[in-house]
């Protein structure tokens, strides 16, 4: 029988001593979508795990994706959510055509899409991972709406780089070594490369307008049908302030392509 691990991540605030050393990246709804992610996975029988805050750290979200590799095997399924700030480095890989690398902004430093795309190699054949990113930039980050943007701005990206070049070159020099992808890897994204995701307070409840339009669409487990018509009813009602984005990398696996999301 299948099994399902899904890891949720949320940040309401970041340590600026790890960034430019004043931006503290405050959201109102990083940490509620963390939460609601959490729900959802419950319900579907995943073993979950959240790291919040102070605990979503990169060395947490490395050791629980990489414990997750070591036990899944095919047929199993990853679910990982995002909740926080997207954000952007210099790429120095030399990998990416616009220049720079998107990343999370985790609560002590960047964790570069690079290293999530290093991960997934880790993986073996016919595991099916999914990761929901809600967060500005998110469209790319595996390889409005009225509210505040999940986006790092420029001028502490530029701090962040400047204050810990080091880090990152060395970072990049050590990082996990590319194997071939295997798994079959979604992505549920906020939003575009390059476009904006909006934080705010939504029917009561703080949130990510995107989590907030997946929690309608998903109705607590009522909806029916595959991937493409969750994203399709997905971006009809995000389409007018920001449009998400849905794709697969790695082996597509037609079997993963006809479930309901989130089933194991």
């Amino acid at each position: 029988m299948a099994q399902g691990v899904s890891i949720h991540i949320g940040l309401n605030a970041v340590n600026p001593a790890c960034y430019d050393g004043v931006w503290d990246g405050k959201l109102d709804g990083a940490e509620q979508d963390a939460k609601d992610m959490y729900a959802i996975a419950q319900q579907q029988g995943f073993q979950s795990v959240k790291l919040l805050a102070e605990a979503a750290t990169r060395d947490a979200v490395i050791t629980a994706i990489g414990e997750a590799s070591e036990a899944l095997v095919a047929g199993d399924f990853l679910l990982v959510t995002y909740g926080g700030h997207g954000g952007m480095l210099p790429d120095i890989s030399g990998d990416e055509c616009d220049g720079v690398d998107e990343t999370w902004c985790l609560y002590d430093g960047h964790l570069l899409d690079d290293e999530l795309g290093a991960w997934w190699g880790y993986f073996a054949a016919g595991v099916r991972i999914l990761v929901v990113s809600d967060s500005c930039h998110s469209g790319t980050v595996t390889r409005g709406a009225a509210g505040k943007p999940r986006a790092m701005p420029r001028r502490a990206a530029l701090g962040t780089w400047q204050q810990h070049r080091d880090f990152y070159t060395c970072l990049i020099a050590n990082a996990p070594q590319d194997k071939p992808l295997q798994a079959s890897v979604r992505l549920l994204a906020a939003s575009t490369e390059g476009e904006l995701a909006y934080d705010g307070v939504y029917d009561g409840l703080p949130n990510g307008f995107f989590t907030k339009c997946l929690k309608q669409v998903w109705a607590k487990g009522a909806f029916v049908g595959d991937y493409d018509a969750f994203f399709a009813a997905l971006y009809d009602v995000m389409y007018l302030y920001q449009p998400p984005e849905h794709s697969v990398i790695g082996v597509r696996d037609p079997e993963y392509d006809r479930l309901k999301p989130f089933q194991i």
